[in-house]
């Protein structure tokens, strides 16, 4: 189908050149073996003994009178065990005598349920539906760049991080209701407290918000996608589209300065909190004039001390239930999964992973099964931001120096997918299919290989801040993509999964092409129209 597309857009075009052209659209690994030699082969396999009782499923077999009939994607051939084919993405059911198709409908005549992964070695023939034909068709393959959604645990952590929320948005305002002034040193001594107060909820109201799925909702209703006027007046490379307005929705942290800044609020305020209990605790205890050697003249009144103690206690509920939650925090969102022998680590095969207290609390709500996914993520966020401040330094007219993002808040993309299916669909495509835009100069862009010397010679951008695993430097180089030469644009390719930890099971999202169809469309300047439409200013030309 993408060689048809290719050949219909330049008939003129080689054979060699349409099937190079439509391999880098949309097919992953070209056939070791002819497609008609794989369907022989799929069909004996069909045929034979070990397949009977394929009826009951919804496939019906040769003996049966009714042919089968596969859709247009390639046959894969199994790494593992060469001899084996897969039948490919969607069988239909043709009737020899009427030519009348039947849909695969579950045994009962339902549509089909979500996709589950299994290993390779669990199956011998895999069949999937159309809505999966691109991302991971098994455990193996989900688990190579992933970002994984512990859903059970997510939604148990959820609650209870609303409660700990409320707690502290009460103690605020207990801290508003309590002020009371008799003197100078007890205005200052409620002025201090206040401020103390409202300051630690504005921080921690920050970390809340990466955990409230209501704001990044609207963002993303209100974002349309990148690069669609470009990939549009791409002819050549048939329909593409670059749906991430995910990305450019989700927070991320610039340069980490927030982070240090509520940690040393914290740690400040602790100290302070553990110095007034401290003397609270000799007023109580001691009976000698200990309080002379600090420089205060007297000790306040039992009323005044009951006012202090009462706002210390207050504050320090606050604190502490601050504390427990960047704890929770700290644990739950940011943990990547170690590699084992030379893979990323197998929860269902290789048991629980070490560190991050896993023996204790078990899985985390999310983790990525890689760093590079994680990196991945940063480096497409930062291009799809077109922020100022994140920091660059230009080269060249076209060329520049960029530093990533020092975070990317994937919480949000998890609490997001929790919605309902269409946001997991919608979300899921995004982390499959974004294509790297370069906002800030209106282009797509791809990975430089070491032998590609015609692409170094293009506007390129150096990213540097990343700690890519297995990699010794920081610097990740891309450069513009030109259609016309039937590159194509570098893909994100994380795949979403779903991890049921009752159960070990893994689950990915149904995808479909409807999810973004609501996407808004970008107003385009007058002066920017003829640039932007490569075949009127062709045909201008």
């Amino acid at each position: 189908v993408a060689s048809s597309r290719v050949l219909a857009a330049d008939p003129a075009m080689s054979p060699n050149r349409v099937v190079d052209t439509a391999a880098r659209e949309n097919i992953r690994e070209l056939p070791k073996i002819s497609l008609a030699h794989a369907f022989e082969k799929s069909l004996a396999e069909m045929s034979s003994p070990k397949m009977e009782g394929m009826e009951q499923t919804g496939f019906a077999s040769p003996q049966s009178g009714r042919s089968l009939k596969m859709s247009p994607r390639v046959t894969q051939i199994s790494p593992n065990e060469p001899d084996q084919i897969l039948i490919p993405e969607r069988i239909v059911a043709v009737d020899v005598k009427d030519g009348t198709s039947s849909q695969p409908m579950a045994a009962d005549g339902s549509p089909q349920p979500p996709t589950l992964l299994v290993r390779k070695s669990d199956r011998k023939i895999t069949v999937r539906s159309m809505a999966t034909s691109i991302g991971a068709s098994t455990h193996e393959e989900g688990h190579e760049k992933a970002l994984v959604v512990n859903f059970r645990r997510l939604i148990e952590i959820k609650e209870k991080m609303d409660i700990i929320h409320e707690v502290i948005k009460a103690t605020t305002i207990a801290l508003l209701t309590l002020l009371a002034v008799q003197s100078v040193f007890h205005l200052l001594y409620d002025v201090v407290v206040l401020v103390c107060g409202i300051a630690l909820f504005s921080v921690h109201e920050m970390r809340h918000d990466t955990v409230d799925v209501d704001d990044f909702k609207r963002v993303v209703g209100l974002l349309g996608n990148d690069g669609d006027d470009l990939l549009h007046n791409a002819h050549r490379v048939g329909r593409m589209e670059n749906p991430n307005r995910c990305l450019q929705a989700v927070s991320f942290s610039r340069r980490g300065v927030r982070k240090v800044w509520s940690y040393l609020l914290v740690a400040i305020l602790s100290a302070m909190t553990i110095f007034a209990w401290s003397l609270t605790a000799c007023t109580w205890t001691l009976d000698y004039d200990w309080y002379s050697s600090l420089g205060i003249s007297e000790l306040p009144s039992n009323e005044e001390l009951e006012h202090y103690v009462t706002l210390l206690l207050v504050g320090t509920v606050m604190l502490f239930t601050h504390i427990l939650f960047e704890l929770i925090y700290v644990r739950e969102f940011g943990y990547f999964l170690p590699s084992k022998e030379g893979r990323p680590w197998d929860v269902t095969g290789d048991g629980m992973p070490p560190g991050n207290m896993n023996w204790l609390f078990g899985l985390p709500c999310v983790w990525y099964t890689t760093q590079a996914a994680y990196e991945d993520l940063r480096i497409w966020v930062t291009l799809a931001a077109d922020d100022d401040h994140i920091g660059g330094k230009a080269r060249r007219k076209t060329s520049r120096k960029q530093r990533v993002v020092k975070r990317v808040f994937a919480e949000e993309l998890a609490f997001y997918a929790l919605e309902d299916p269409a946001c997991a669909a919608r979300l899921r495509r995004c982390l499959l299919t974004s294509k790297l835009y370069d906002k800030k100069h209106k282009q797509f862009m791809k990975r430089t290989m070491d032998y590609d010397i015609a692409a170094k010679s293009r506007p390129s951008v150096r990213l540097f801040g990343l700690g890519r695993q297995g990699s010794k430097q920081d610097l990740a180089e891309f450069h513009q993509v030109d259609f016309s030469k039937g590159e194509m644009p570098s893909e994100l390719g994380i795949e979403l999964l779903f991890y049921d930890n009752r159960c070990s099971d893994v689950w990915i999202p149904k995808l479909s092409d409807e999810v973004d169809n609501d996407a808004p469309l970008r107003l385009r300047h007058a002066g920017s129209f003829l640039q932007e439409n490569g075949f009127l200013r062709d045909m201008l030309h």
